[in-house]
């Protein structure tokens, strides 16, 4: 999406200096779209079903990790195997 809004600003620019309120409204329109999404909360219940659903893939991530030579895992990796 931003590249198409770079490419429309960029070809539309002459056009688009002389009618400055059509820009304004396709800003504003850009940033509607475009916006941060909310925040989104994960209930407790969800996360533990998602650490044990998901616990014997990471041990297996972190141990594949390990025997390549790579340290510094990530916290939720290497709680994991803990």
């Amino acid at each position: 999406m931003l590249a198409a809004a770079l490419f429309l600003n960029r070809r539309g620019e002459r056009f688009l200096g002389r009618h400055g309120g059509v820009k304004r409204v396709l800003r504003s329109a850009y940033h509607v779209v475009n916006r941060d999404p909310a925040a989104e909360v994960l209930q407790p219940s969800a996360r533990d079903r998602l650490t044990t659903f998901y616990a014997p893939h990471n041990q297996g991530l972190a141990a594949t990790l390990r025997s390549a030579g790579i340290s510094g895992l990530p916290a939720w990796l290497s709680q994991s195997t803990a």
